[in-house]
């Protein structure tokens, strides 16, 4: 773990008569732009700041008030847990995984009435049409009617920024890093089973890289989710992918099962319904194929965000198709937040 610089400043004070010199030292920090900037917004990463050279101790005792000096890797493991649930999330990096806030009640906002829908409807037309240049007024509006939302709305464009970047996507199994309790759920996402109410080769492909995730986090719950989608079959998606992880030596109180949904968009619903049921949970991980990961995880995200939820998406991994992109068409992305919105 690198060393992280909160703040550090150094008192030289000379002994004189009359008076004494404050000299503060602060840290450098410097912002590169991240790459393209995603529909007229821009997500900015700071690299680490680079201590600087401390300067020979002075004899002089240390004023009461004193700043306190940066934890390092050594020294950090020192700080209460209090003060370290205070700190904000480290944001979504490529192949990596995001800290999860503390689990709290969920706190949506309120419905928006017909004007603001209005503006909603606006803004993501913009992005749907892919007209950049207008989107970011678009989203003043909104924010002039309701700051809130527009808050929240762009902590999700920085997150479908970030999920935009080369190596977001984990293929095979879930990276190293995340939580080893039960703390973490992997979400395997379902997909449309035969006539004969059999799973065809993708939904195992994605199975197969879940059972690989689920044994690297044994303690982690997973959720299977998809409802009924062969035609006259009374068999779910959730019930046949719970089947096969059994049959793989998954145990069974590990598994959760959301077989009602139809879509995607239904997938996310019930399934953060059922999250909610399990307090323990803060984190989740999703697994679906390669060109599905950036819709799924960016609509989990929304939809966490729309109910003001602690859970946060941490990571994914990937079943690979061979698909020629992973990234999605950004208009049906788009579309899909904007149903989960309920904006028509």
């Amino acid at each position: 773990m690198k060393s992280i610089v909160l703040n550090k400043s150094i008192f030289a004070r000379a002994a004189l008569l009359t008076s004494a010199a404050l000299l503060l030292c602060a840290p450098r920090s410097g912002k590169a732009e991240g790459d393209s900037v995603m529909i007229g917004f821009e997500l900015v990463a700071t690299p680490s700041p680079v201590p600087m050279t401390m300067p020979p101790a002075q004899p002089t005792p240390v004023p009461e008030e004193a700043p306190q000096f940066a934890e390092t890797e050594e020294t950090q493991q020192e700080a209460s847990p209090e003060a370290a649930a205070k700190e904000s999330p480290a944001p979504a990096v490529p192949g990596a995984a995001m800290t999860p806030l503390p689990y709290r009640e969920p706190s949506p906002l309120p419905s928006p009435d017909d004007n603001e829908m209005s503006l909603l409807r606006k803004f993501f037309r913009c992005l749907i049409e892919s007209r950049d240049a207008d989107a970011p007024e678009a989203l003043e509006k909104v924010r002039e009617k309701n700051p809130a939302r527009a808050a929240e709305i762009d902590e999700l464009m920085a997150y479908w920024k970030v999920a935009e970047t080369e190596g977001f996507v984990n293929m095979g199994v879930l990276p190293d890093g995340l939580p080893q309790d039960n703390s973490l759920c992997i979400v395997v996402m379902g997909y449309k089973l035969s006539d004969r109410g059999s799973m065809k080769p993708e939904l195992k492909g994605r199975l197969e890289v879940a059972l690989a995730s689920a044994q690297k986090y044994p303690n982690a719950y997973i959720l299977v989710t998809g409802g009924g989608t062969a035609s006259g079959k009374d068999v779910t998606e959730a019930g046949k992918m719970a089947q096969w992880l059994r049959s793989k030596g998954i145990d069974k109180s590990r598994i959760l099962e959301e077989d009602d949904s139809k879509s995607t968009n239904e997938n996310i619903k019930y399934s953060y319904t059922l999250l909610t049921r399990h307090p323990e949970i803060t984190s989740i991980a999703v697994v679906t194929s390669d060109y599905h990961i950036i819709r799924s995880c960016l609509l989990f995200e929304a939809r966490f965000l729309m109910k003001g939820s602690g859970l946060r998406v941490v990571s994914n991994a990937a079943y690979d198709t061979g698909a020629k992109s992973v990234i999605e068409q950004r208009k049906m992305v788009a579309d899909s937040v904007k149903r989960l919105y309920g904006v028509n």
